[in-house]
């Protein structure tokens, strides 16, 4: 993929920024298969592997957001959660990567190009949250977080 000079620079900007607030994560193949990685530890100490893919029409598209691990993922009842599927319960989408959750961190119509990766990150890390209080508690995510936009 060939990114426009605007896309170039904005993504420049973000890579400075992952690095200054979130050392751990980090931007991976910026020509092709352009996405954020990374591995964050919970407060239950388990570990998370968060992968951003950027879309080609970023930023004024929103990229999706998945847990890469652990996998599989379960919910309360131990039931596989890639299959769940678009879920307001879950806050999660139809996944389209193999053994990934794709979770809900930004509706598309309330994206735009203000937003940063640095905040989906961190929304991702309150669906992490939401997400052992879940398994915890058997407790809907929906009922966990406020309504993300």
């Amino acid at each position: 993929m060939s990114w426009a000079p605007h896309q170039q620079t904005r993504l420049a900007q973000e890579s400075y920024l992952l690095r200054r607030e979130m050392p751990d994560f980090a931007f991976y193949e910026p020509t092709g298969n352009t996405h954020v990685q990374g591995i964050w530890r919970s407060q239950k100490y388990n570990f998370y592997s968060i992968r951003i893919d950027i879309p080609p029409g970023y930023p004024d598209e929103c990229p999706h957001t998945y847990i890469e691990w652990p996998t599989p993922l379960l919910d309360y009842n131990d039931q596989y959660m890639t299959s769940i599927g678009t879920s307001h319960h879950y806050h999660t989408w139809e996944t389209d990567r193999a053994g990934m959750v794709k979770i809900c961190t930004y509706r598309p119509e309330y994206w735009n190009s203000s937003n940063t990766t640095v905040q989906l990150i961190q929304k991702a890390f309150l669906w992490i949250i939401a997400y052992e209080e879940h398994r915890a508690t058997g407790k809907q995510i929906s009922d966990l977080l406020l309504t993300m936009h």
